[in-house]
């Protein structure tokens, strides 16, 4: 080949390239941004900031419903209303229940991922009995 020729092929081949250096894979961007959203999450539920936490993990519910990371954001939305409930306030861990409860009826995903937001139902509807009860009068 001659100097020329060698130019526009190595020419041909760098345009041929150049979008593949430029373009970042959808499902890698959303993958690293969903880990950022439950790192966060993760954050603030360890600094005590669990409506934070909530809506960071409702939001990987909601706009990733059939990924692994909705499923552990679930597990951890439900470790929070557990928390709540075995720390005794169990008006806040119902209304966190509840959300559990409705961010999984707007999405549709498979039964056996459902456990958590079983449970959660569960829990909402004890809580939401014991919320009746009128207080015993003290004496």
């Amino acid at each position: 080949l001659t100097e020329k020729e060698e130019s526009m092929a190595r020419k041909k081949t760098e345009d041929r390239m150049a979008p593949e250096r430029a373009y970042v894979a959808p499902e890698s961007a959303r993958a690293a941004g969903v880990q950022m959203i439950l790192r966060q999450g993760a954050r603030w539920q360890n600094d005590g900031q669990f409506y934070q936490a909530m809506d960071a993990y409702a939001t990987i519910v909601q706009d990733y419903p059939d990924t692994d990371e909705a499923r552990e954001a679930q597990a951890r939305m439900l470790a929070v209303a557990q928390s709540m409930e075995a720390a005794g306030k169990y008006h806040q861990a119902l209304a966190l229940y509840r959300r559990i409860s409705e961010s999984q009826r707007d999405f549709q995903s498979k039964p056996a991922e459902d456990a958590e937001a079983a449970r959660a139902a569960r829990r909402e509807r004890v809580l939401d009995a014991l919320a009746r009860i009128p207080a015993k009068p003290e004496e």
